[in-house]
């Protein structure tokens, strides 16, 4: 499950901010503030520049490279689609 930047996170244990409860941008801010400045361009929108040389030949290419971070959310039960609730056809889980 995606998460908006406003959502707010509570977390038991704790390493990343200083409180229990945290928006993800304020999760996100705070991963940022533990990496060294010369990664962060790699996390930048901007990148870094660089060239490629594919296996599937065409030469150098040149362009950026980064990193994209994800922060996911895995719920413990299934979340029913609200459309399935609405239509009646919301299944219970079936085990093997």
């Amino acid at each position: 499950m995606n998460l908006d930047k406003d959502d707010v996170v509570s977390m038991k244990e704790n390493q990343l901010v200083s409180y229990p409860i945290a928006k993800l941008e304020d999760i996100e801010a705070s991963i940022k503030g533990y990496m060294h400045k010369g990664v962060l361009s790699w996390l930048s929108d901007e990148g870094v520049p660089c060239e490629v040389l594919r296996t599937t030949g065409g030469g150098w290419i040149q362009g950026k490279i980064r990193i994209k971070t994800i922060i996911e959310f895995t719920p413990d039960e299934p979340i029913p689609d609200a459309t399935d609730v609405v239509l009646g056809t919301q299944t219970e889980p079936s085990f093997l």
